[in-house]
């Protein structure tokens, strides 16, 4: 981004379980390179930008720059060094296997991906393409009229081979009607795909393949790319796309762009039971710009940045994400060496937008609904909703203690005022637990016991059935372990300068990432990934994957299939080397709310 604070933050806004969000990045950032080709030699693609060539009514488009645009980071990027570290190669190899086994369940008449087929891919994907949406409507044919038209444009050059075997492959492969009918498209000979009961149109334009899912997409596209000169009313040009969108740094893999205001709502399709369009109306859509996207590998590590651009006033739907602040109270609560991530949100704004968009969508007849929902949640909570929101004034952190993540070794915190309406409210809230509590100094513990049948599985008999929470006068720590809830508390009193304690705040890897960060944050993340134990981490997901296929199989009375092993042959140990923190941080100004994070 070109937003004078994009250059100085580097998290990302967060509000999950810190376990889930860190891993959920990382597992985002590793498939992404099992599909590159990091292997590529230098570049034979065009230079030119497949964007300058859109055309004014592109509301959404994905750019991938494609993997040859790496050239040059392979030796210093950690993300990337990872990926080809020889260790690593059984990994990759077990990734495809686990893929192919996917692809021939789904379609027995497949070969499955083979390694001729991922190399194929990686092959592919050296090159830059861009998949996008045009808002241009297209007559109904077959009884059915698109409101939108969709697009990708793979630049081909040295690829062609590639796509007149994917085509062969596809046309011998498919599990559904296929054929492929020659059709003459402005001065060019595409073809009319169907498949099954979708129809799409393929052109090969020059050295551009061109695929859209509407005649008239392709009629509007292939002048702009074949023509030597640039067209009138380009996307470029006329889509006002904000300067902090603008990205094409060296090391750009990804750019993600969306123009909410081009979308014309008037043209979604009906629902008698919800209008989506009167929904994303109330939510005041008109007041978001762009939202837009960039995934890079720099000379230490991965980054990715975003921003949702409008106004961010109060009434907003950008005001849901709290205003910043320099210090964090929850921050207080994390040792050295966990892993911490914590949002500002204001959540009676997110409630009564929520709630004006679900009055808007509702037909006449369930007018009601919306007004039953907030009768209900103050008979259930012991006092109005807006009441009971407004206790929580804004932060919200989730932090882990264990090096592999352990759940029950988590907790998670609210900052609140008046606690002992908050008390009430815990009292209200969970209904069939039974609570009981205790007063210790100006903090309140609260155990909740909850019957064997509100488990969140039957599965998991290790789970305890109870959950202890800590009502301070400033703060709402809730966890599955007492010992956890309470050590938490004696750090919440501790003097951060003292030398009893060993706050997360003076730790050298987090004060180096917050000092590159933007001063007031409406988002803070960060964890130590040096200390992981990535064995117990991949042995965690690895357990989940196999417990959810046997259960899927049982129940479509399938033989259970074999266990996944994720990570065969590779010493999970590696990762470690390799990377070593993940920082994120949201901020909000006048002109939108802006993301960042890095692995590094």
């Amino acid at each position: 981004m070109n937003h004078p604070n994009v250059q100085r933050a580097s998290g990302v806004v967060t509000s999950e379980p810190t376990f889930s969000r860190v891993i959920l990045a990382l597992t985002r950032c590793l498939v992404l390179l099992c599909s590159m080709a990091l292997f590529a030699g230098p570049s034979i693609a065009q230079q030119n930008s497949l964007v300058d060539r859109l055309p004014a009514n592109t509301w959404l488009y994905l750019h991938w720059h494609g993997t040859s645009s790496l050239t040059g980071m392979n030796d210093t990027n950690s993300v990337l060094r990872l990926w080809r570290d020889p260790s690593f190669a059984a990994a990759r190899q077990t990734f495809i296997d686990r893929m192919s086994q996917d692809a021939k369940q789904r379609n027995p008449k497949s070969d499955g991906l083979t390694q001729e087929h991922a190399n194929d891919i990686l092959s592919l994907l050296e090159n830059q393409a861009v998949f996008g949406v045009l808002n241009e409507p297209a007559p109904a044919r077959n009884g059915i009229a698109k409101s939108v038209s969709s697009f990708l444009i793979y630049d081909a050059t040295g690829k062609q081979h590639l796509i007149d075997k994917f085509n062969a492959e596809r046309a011998k492969n498919s599990p559904s009607t296929f054929t492929r009918t020659p059709l003459r498209i402005s001065s060019f000979t595409g073809y009319r795909i169907l498949n099954g009961k979708d129809t799409s149109y393929e052109v090969q334009a020059g050295s551009y393949f061109v695929r859209t899912d509407t005649l008239e997409a392709m009629e509007d596209l292939l002048p702009r790319l074949t023509s030597p000169r640039r067209m009138a009313a380009s996307f470029d040009e006329t889509a006002a796309v904000p300067a902090a969108c603008r990205v094409n740094n060296q090391g750009s893999l990804l750019n993600f762009l969306a123009l909410p205001a081009k979308l014309n709502l008037a043209q979604m399709p009906p629902n008698p039971n919800f209008s989506f369009a009167a929904f994303l109306k109330s939510l005041h859509l008109d007041q978001v710009h762009a939202v837009c996207g960039n995934v890079a590998f720099e000379a230490q590590g991965a980054r990715m940045r975003g921003a949702v651009l409008g106004d961010t006033s109060q009434g907003s739907i950008l005001n849901i994400l709290g205003d910043g602040r320099e210090d964090f109270a929850t921050l207080a609560l994390a040792q050295s060496g966990s892993a911490y991530e914590c949002s500002v949100l204001d959540f009676v704004a997110l409630y009564k937008t929520l709630m004006a968009g679900f009055t808007a969508a509702l037909p006449p007849d369930k007018a009601g609904f919306a007004a039953g929902i907030d009768s209900l949640a103050s008979t259930l909570w012991g006092m109005p909703p807006t009441e009971a929101l407004a206790l929580f004034t804004g932060e919200f952190a989730s932090i882990s203690f264990h090096t592999d993540a352990d759940p029950t070794r988590a907790i998670y915190a609210f900052t609140i005022q008046r606690p002992d309406r908050v008390l009430a409210l815990l009292q209200h809230a969970i209904p069939g637990a039974s609570p009981t509590q205790k007063q210790d100094g100006d903090t309140t513990y609260l155990t909740v016991t909850f019957p064997q049948n509100l488990k969140v599985s039957q599965a998991a008999p290790a789970e305890p059935s109870q959950f202890f929470f800590a009502v301070t006068p400033s703060m709402m720590i809730a966890s599955k372990r007492q010992d956890i809830l309470r050590n938490a508390v004696v750090r919440l009193h501790t003097p951060p300068g003292s030398s009893q304690s060993d706050s997360l705040s003076t730790d050298p890897g987090f004060k180096r990432a917050r000092a590159t960060m933007h001063s007031k944050l409406a988002a803070l993340g960060y964890s130590d990934l040096a200390h992981y134990n990535w064995a117990a981490i991949i042995n965690t997901i690895e357990k989940g994957m196999n417990e959810r296929a046997e259960a899927e199989a049982r129940r479509n009375g399938k033989p259970v299939p074999a266990p996944v092993h994720l990570f065969t042959g590779f010493d999970p140990a590696t990762i470690s080397r390799y990377l070593h923190s993940f920082s994120g941080s949201a901020w909000k100004d006048s002109t939108g709310i802006y993301f960042d994070s890095v692995i590094q």
